[in-house]
């Protein structure tokens, strides 16, 4: 249920995010990396909220109606069995999963970040996605 390119919601969250896991969790479910979409504002200095490495433009998902940006700073890490407890509790909602090539963009787009923290991106070193 939950591999690389998986697309969900918490809904317990506010405001709402869509989350991609990035990492492989058939590696390690232990330390799965997850990022989440937010609004891209060109005219809007970079910052960790409106980080210029990974934008993603509408066609790259179904979700994407206007340039969004991967928010790395705000990457998350959690276990298979954590993610899976959230989602039979009703607190995970899935979606439409990332295409391999969006997967791999987010995964490149990763070191380029200047917000994206070391541990965070030492996950997909250690499981040789980058």
């Amino acid at each position: 249920m939950f591999y690389a390119g998986t697309a969900f919601w918490v809904l317990t969250e506010a405001p709402k995010h869509l989350w991609f896991i990035i990492s492989e969790p058939q590696i390690d479910d232990s330390r799965i990396l997850y990022v989440n979409f937010t609004s891209y504002h060109a005219d809007r200095p970079a910052e960790a909220e409106n980080d210029p490495a990974c934008i993603v433009n509408p066609g790259e998902h179904p979700f994407v109606q206007h340039q969004t940006c991967v928010y790395f700073y705000g990457a998350q890490v959690g276990s298979l069995t954590t993610l899976e407890n959230r989602y039979k509790a009703g607190r995970i909602r899935l979606d439409q999963p990332a295409s391999s090539e969006l997967l791999q963009k987010m995964r490149d787009c990763a070191g380029k970040s200047m917000y994206m923290e070391t541990q965070h991106y030492q996950i997909l070193e250690d499981q040789h996605l980058v």
